[in-house]
């Protein structure tokens, strides 16, 4: 098997809960633009999606997508990397 098809095989085997925790540990500003321009979906309701109050299964799967190359958030401040601006 091809190492795509691989990863294709392990992502459909995790629960959209766990994709969720792994986007949320590893979000950054811009995020919820980019799945609106992938998925066509609104800022709204990714928004929604993203926090838990609606189900949608392909916006988990593009937010796990793109978060899921990307280090932990903890790791990414304890090298030196700035916190996120409040």
């Amino acid at each position: 098997m091809f190492t795509s098809q691989i990863k294709n095989i392990v992502m459909k085997k995790l629960s959209n809960y766990l994709k969720l925790k792994v986007y949320n540990s590893r979000k950054r500003r811009g995020d919820i633009e980019r799945i609106e321009i992938k998925t066509g979906y609104s800022m709204g309701h990714i928004s929604n999606v993203l926090n838990g109050n609606r189900v949608n299964d392909e916006i988990v799967t593009v937010a796990y997508k793109i978060a899921s190359k990307r280090k932990i958030n903890k790791e990414r401040n304890a090298q030196g990397f700035p916190e996120r601006r409040k």
